[in-house]
């Protein structure tokens, strides 16, 4: 027998929650797997479940699995998580002034987002 302190719940990317795992009646070795990386990963460490929004919102089943022993079968636990999206922050910070022909730089952060742009030789920019 496995269980969890808690069973469902929700995060928002780029979140993350944990869970412990409360009982393991056999000692069996503890590993997790996600029934949907897109959504959600998980791992354990010390019975402690650490739960990390994917990149794709939705729900996946996190399951906890304690290996069989002499004397007990596998186990498994389950927790639902719902990811919800999350709210990205975007700063961009370009040129100010008057535009003499040259080229100008533009820096753009935002946390837990890859942000590409290409050029073409005609000036037009393609953003991806």
């Amino acid at each position: 027998k496995v269980e969890l302190s808690e069973t469902s719940g929700k995060i928002t990317y780029p979140g993350t929650t944990t869970v412990e795992v409360t009982t393991n009646i056999s000692g069996g070795d503890l590993s997790v797997e996600s029934s949907s990386g897109d959504i959600a990963t998980a791992t354990i460490k010390d019975g402690v479940v650490t739960i990390t929004a994917g990149t794709t919102s939705g729900n996946a089943t996190i399951t906890v699995t304690s290996d069989a022993t002499n004397n007990y079968n596998k186990a498994f636990a389950t927790y639902e998580v719902t990811v919800e999206k999350g709210t990205l922050v975007v700063d961009a910070q370009g040129y100010e002034g008057i535009y003499d022909g040259s080229a100008d730089g533009i820096t753009v952060t935002c946390e837990g987002a890859k942000i590409t742009y290409a050029t073409s030789e005609n000036g037009t920019y393609r953003y991806s």
